[in-house]
């Protein structure tokens, strides 16, 4: 049985940067049925957990974003030898090498402001990560509170946290 998968990318030693970190931890308490990933970007293996989802939610903070946005992902062929970098050419790569990818995938962009080192969000952007949260809670089916099954919460390497 196939669950969502959502990957938080980002870097939470650099303020915004950490947004998508932020989402997943709060998403993975509202809805716990769900497989999670914290991840500082896009490698080639997470193919194969894309390969196992039924649909991938990919989290990160943007600059260039001025709202919450929320936006289909397609496979996007890359040049060989090129870097994995971006979320259409990670699904790309699982469709080659799996024979299979997500049903649906969604890019999740959380306007970030303040992206120096430090670990705390700007007000800003966690406002803007409370309202991803609650979006993707619904988008995902959250479950009532106290029917909760368990969240897997994976950070970097595939530690458990």
């Amino acid at each position: 049985m196939s669950v969502p998968l959502v990957i938080g990318i980002g870097n939470p030693t650099r303020s915004d940067d950490g947004a998508g970190h932020a989402v997943v931890h709060g998403l993975s308490r509202l809805v716990p049925g769900g497989t999670y990933r914290i991840v500082h970007q896009l490698t080639p293996d997470l193919a194969e957990d894309l390969s196992e989802a039924s649909l991938v939610v990919f989290v990160d903070a943007s600059v260039r974003a001025t709202t919450l946005q929320l936006v289909p992902v397609e496979p996007t062929p890359v040049a060989p030898g090129s870097h994995i970098t971006t979320a259409g050419a990670l699904l790309h790569l699982t469709e080659l090498v799996y024979g299979r990818r997500p049903g649906a995938a969604l890019q999740v962009e959380i306007p970030a402001y303040e992206m120096g080192f430090g670990e705390e969000l700007s007000p800003w952007t966690a406002t803007w990560v409370g309202r991803a949260i609650a979006r993707l809670a619904t988008h995902l089916g959250a479950e009532p509170r106290g029917q909760r099954a368990e969240a897997q919460t994976v950070v970097g390497d595939r530690g458990v946290h």
